[in-house]
Order: structure tokens, then sequence, then C-alpha cells
């Protein structure tokens, strides 16, 4: 599902952000009103439901962005539905999916030519996977485990009494798999290029900060172990930043 085929004008600025608590109420007030639309498949129609987690849990700018399509297309229960669409095509699917299947989000690169991307090589993973290590203490931060490597060496580093290891990898935060397409796939093309639009669009802090050429960032990846990372791809845990130290929670 394309953004512009909701509605071309829904990719202008966002909104100011005094008006962010007016929108909210105006927000609730719409999605209170929504009526279900019947699909294709029958499915039960979480449109609201959806909308809602989206309005709750993006940063303020995103969610201004939004706000301001859900009040666009309030008196279109329809719109609102393929908003629904675009938002998990475009944002939750590829990042669950990543590495295995296309998002399936249909656009024209020429639409969001801002999202435009090229190929690139992993050639560098290792290295940075070093790097990382390194800069995270030879072991995983979030669980605290020792890269197995690391505590096995030779010279025996002196670890805490009770320390425990295990195999590491280097997780990417926003996935490695949107660096990389099918050059010869014009749908993969486009289909990257929409994911990008989309964080942009939701996450507009991210402009500037990385693309398709610079996901391989320190930035974007942590040490996890290898068995909290599996956990971590497959949405059984969550990260939030605090501002304050420690800077993540479960």
């Amino acid at each position: 599902m394309a953004l512009s085929d909701i509605n071309p004008e829904l990719s202008s600025t966002p909104p100011d952000t005094d008006r962010w608590f007016q929108f909210r109420d105006d927000v609730d007030r719409a999605l209170d009103l929504y009526t279900p639309v019947r699909s294709d498949d029958d499915t039960d129609d979480d449109t609201a439901e959806i909308l809602r987690v989206f309005v709750q849990e993006l940063p303020k700018a995103g969610q201004l962005a939004l706000m301001a399509e859900i009040l666009f297309l309030k008196t279109n229960d329809k719109k609102l539905r393929q908003l629904r669409n675009f938002l998990v095509d475009s944002l939750l699917g590829p990042v669950r999916a990543a590495g295995r299947k296309n998002p399936n989000v249909p656009i024209t690169l020429s639409t969001y030519p801002e999202a435009a991307i090229v190929a690139s090589s992993g050639n560098e993973q290792q290295k940075l996977k070093k790097e990382c290590l390194r800069r995270d203490g030879r072991r995983c931060p979030i669980t605290g485990f020792w890269d197995r490597e690391y505590a096995t060496s030779t010279p025996r580093p002196v670890l805490p009494v009770g320390a425990k290891s295990e195999g590491t990898e280097c997780a990417h935060i926003l996935p490695f798999a949107l660096r990389k397409f099918d050059s010869d796939n014009s749908q993969d093309v486009e289909n990257k290029a929409a994911v990008w639009w989309a964080l942009y669009r939701y996450f507009p802090a991210l402009q500037g900060q990385i693309d398709a050429g610079t996901i391989n960032q320190h930035g974007n990846v942590l040490t996890m172990s290898i068995n909290f990372h599996h956990e971590f791809d497959n949405y059984n845990v969550t990260l939030r930043p605090t501002g304050t130290h420690p800077r993540i929670v479960l």
C-alpha cells in the first residue's frame, strides 16, 4: 500500500508541535467513530487499535504526522484502513521479515525521491562486530553475558566471580537487509524505498543520521548474546530509551 494511494497531500510537512494536545483529543474521537471495514480475507478489522498504538509509540514528530493523516481521512473508513495497512507494511512488516521477504508496498521511486537507495555489500560486517564488541566492553550490554570467544581466549581474562559467557552477535536495530536490494528487481527497489520514506516521515530525527548506505554504523548496532538476539529479532522483547542510566530498559 502506497501512501500516495491514500492521498498525495499526506506527504506535506507535519503540523506544528503546539497543536499536539488538540490533535490527540481529535484523533481519539475520530477513531471512536471508525466503522470496521470488511476485508477480502474476512479478518477482524483492527484499524482503530493499530492506529492508536502507532500514535502512542511513535516519537512526537511522528505522532503529529500520523495524527494529521488520521484527521484528514477521518470521514473515510476505507482510507483509514489503507493507512493502517501502509504503516504495517512499511514499518512493522519489513523490520520483522527483513532478509526473508519483501514488504508489500507497491510504489514508484518517483513518489519518494529522497528515499532512493544504493546497493552495497556486507564485507565489513566482521570488522563492525569486532569494533562494537570492543565498544560494549566485550559483553552483551543487555544480558551482561561476556563474549565467549573473549572469555576463553589466551591469556585468560580476569572476569567477575560468577560471570557467564555466551556467543555474541552484532545486532542491527534497523535491519541490515534494508541496505541490500536486487537491482534487477524493480519491486524490491521500490519496496525498500517505501520503507525508508516511512522511517523518515514517522521518525524524522533519522534524516541525515542514517540511510541505506550508512546502516552499518556503530550507532545502529549492539552486541547481543545469541539467544537474546534471537528473541529480539522475533519481537519477544523490546528496548525502550530512558534518557538516564541505564539508557535502555526491557
